[in-house]
């Protein structure tokens, strides 16, 4: 990966970074996501009943966060916060000396880091529903489900529109690197802005108070201005930690990331067929009146035999379908589910 050649360049004032840092960023800027739903999905299975909605609206939430920190950072260093963590600002391409950067190019740069991925995120999955109630197992009353029609072309293009822009990003990376262009990714294009490392580094002080120590800021002869002082050094305190915590959890999210990626290879099928066999389930008793084809929705016999991944439980295709679509949890245990963790049984019969 990236970041790991990303300490072999030593960027210096006002220089192109390299072409490593860049994609160090980038790769760090792609696993935050991740690693913080896997971390709330960890959390909300323990108390679905009370956090549940934390999966429902998790990317909500976290464009709401991301709009904050991403704002803070742009303001305060003139990057995001990725950028900022691997020395990297940015620069508008007309003005290069400004200190902050101008309002449009800050509200440009806010758009392709958080509303842009935000977008992006829903339509992929409203294509993978989409997908998923068009496929050819599903009823004909299903797969033609209150759907509109601008709103399936719109997820029917979603595959080409996703590449081609992909497309572009490559493009444009390949242009850095032989130095035909100064915009890494379309996003930067886009919003006028270029990439160059930050000389300046991260003080928790400026220069212009750097000329004063601590008491004269802190202790003047006028008491408002005293007070704003104090307000002042406090916010600085605050926001140098906050900084230093979001450092450190990026080190904490992506060990998360490479414990999960390495659950998963535990998991994998080569690895389980070294596990023991576990002993046989112990067989409880149903409830009178029921069977093992019978709905725990519509209580009468099972049609078309799905089971949901999730809790196990199997029920009818229809029943579970809608119920799962409106409720997004399975109906018994209440465990956050989606329609993707449907999985079709066929009988031999």
């Amino acid at each position: 990966m990236a970041e790991h050649a990303a300490h072999l360049t030593n960027t210096t004032s006002n220089k192109r970074p390299s072409i490593f840092e860049i994609l160090a960023q980038d790769s760090l800027n792609r696993v935050i996501q991740p690693a913080v739903k896997r971390a709330v999905r960890v959390f909300a299975e323990q108390f679905p009943d009370k956090y549940g909605w934390l999966i429902t609206y998790f990317n909500e939430i976290y464009a709401c966060l991301d709009l904050f920190i991403q704002n803070y950072y742009l303001y305060r260093y003139g990057g995001s916060f990725t950028e900022q963590f691997y020395g990297i600002k940015r620069i508008t391409n007309s003005e290069k000396t400004l200190k902050h950067l101008p309002k449009n190019v800050h509200l440009k740069s806010l758009l392709f880091l958080v509303i842009v991925p935000y977008v992006r995120e829903k339509w992929k999955l409203s294509y993978e529903y989409f997908k998923e109630s068009q496929h050819q197992h599903t009823p004909s009353i299903y797969r033609q489900i209150r759907i509109h029609p601008m709103k399936t072309a719109l997820l029917s293009v979603f595959p080409h529109i996703n590449g081609l822009w992909e497309f572009f990003i490559l493009l444009f990376e390949l242009g850095y690197i032989f130095q035909h262009t100064n915009w890494s990714s379309p996003d930067h294009y886009f919003a006028g802005v270029q990439l160059v490392a930050d000389s300046e580094g991260n003080d928790v002080f400026s220069k212009a108070d750097s000329k004063k120590t601590n008491f004269q800021l802190l202790f003047c002869s006028n008491f408002f201005t005293s007070f704003m002082n104090l307000l002042k050094y406090l916010f600085k305190i605050t926001s140098f930690g906050l900084s230093t915590g979001l450092s450190v959890a990026v080190f904490f999210l992506q060990f998360l990331d490479y414990w999960y990626n390495t659950q998963n290879k535990m998991n994998s099928p080569v690895a389980l067929t070294a596990l023991p066999i576990p002993p046989k389930p112990v067989k409880l008793k149903l409830p009178a009146g029921c069977s093992y084809s019978t709905c725990p929705l519509c209580k009468k016999t099972r049609t078309n035999d799905t089971v949901l991944s999730v809790t196990g439980f199997v029920f009818c295709y229809p029943c579970i379908y809608d119920y799962v679509s409106e409720y997004k949890c399975c109906p018994i245990t209440k465990y956050p589910s989606n329609i993707q963790h449907l999985v079709r049984i066929y009988s031999s019969e």
